[in-house]
């Protein structure tokens, strides 16, 4: 039984400024990008200044067409929900590109925050929902 103390750091809501760095940093984009326009400030404001919304919203966004920024934008728009973790990872689950990362990502989320790669793997073997894979290597390899 592991009895290391769990480390619990509470994270305060970003202002303006410190929100774009972050996330402007964690898309790759600079301040100044005139690639996006707007677009950046826009999604940030989204994000009400949450650390986890704008982490996993500027990472599923690095290295993506303008139209899927302006995708995810205009669904942020539209949702109620905009600027909490339960919007960004739907928002991480719409933009996964194949059905193999949605379902590897669902049972990412069913499972315990120490929870283990190899109890991830014996799920996904567990499941069979990896095709063409029947080695144990081969799934740790995939997953």
């Amino acid at each position: 039984m592991d009895v290391r103390p769990k480390l619990v750091v509470p994270l305060e809501l970003l202002n303006e400024k410190d929100a774009r760095t972050l996330f402007n940093k964690i898309a790759r984009i600079g301040d100044k990008s005139t690639a996006f326009g707007e677009l950046p400030a826009h999604i940030v404001e989204k994000c009400d200044g949450l650390p986890m919304s704008l982490v996993t919203t500027a990472k599923v966004l690095k290295g993506r067409s303008r139209l899927v920024w302006q995708d995810t934008y205009q669904k942020f728009e539209m949702q109620t929900m905009a600027g909490t973790p339960e919007h960004s990872t739907r928002v991480i689950y719409n933009l996964l590109e194949n059905e193999e990362l949605r379902i590897t990502f669902l049972l990412c989320a069913c499972m315990d925050n120490d929870a283990l790669v190899s109890n991830l793997v014996k799920a996904c073997i567990g499941l069979g929902f990896l095709r063409g894979i029947y080695k144990m290597r081969d799934t740790r390899t995939r997953v």
